[in-house]
């Protein structure tokens, strides 16, 4: 991996806070429904007691997404936030 110049590449520290908090939050649901995952139970099924009861019930919200499409945001963000840091594999 490179990095280039730092006055290359103009820096974009509110898009990269953006794309951290993003990702910290599509954390979240993950860690409930990548545990029911390995265990073979359907990671999307949330009790409604459970919703009832918690006091974080957005990211129960959240768990009602399949975790495919948490993971892909959580890949993405990262993927985005290193092109803005100027980090290239090269070949």
């Amino acid at each position: 991996m490179t990095k280039p110049d730092e006055s290359s590449r103009p820096r974009k520290t509110f898009e990269n806070w953006l794309l951290v908090i993003l990702g910290l939050v599509a954390h979240a649901p993950l860690y409930y429904q990548l545990p029911r995952w390995a265990n073979g139970l359907d990671p999307t099924f949330v009790h409604p007691k459970w919703m009832a009861q918690s006091p974080f019930p957005i990211v129960l919200h959240m768990a009602a997404i399949h975790p495919i499409f948490w993971i892909c945001i959580t890949a993405l963000c990262f993927i985005r936030l290193c092109y803005n840091l100027g980090w290239k594999l090269e070949r």
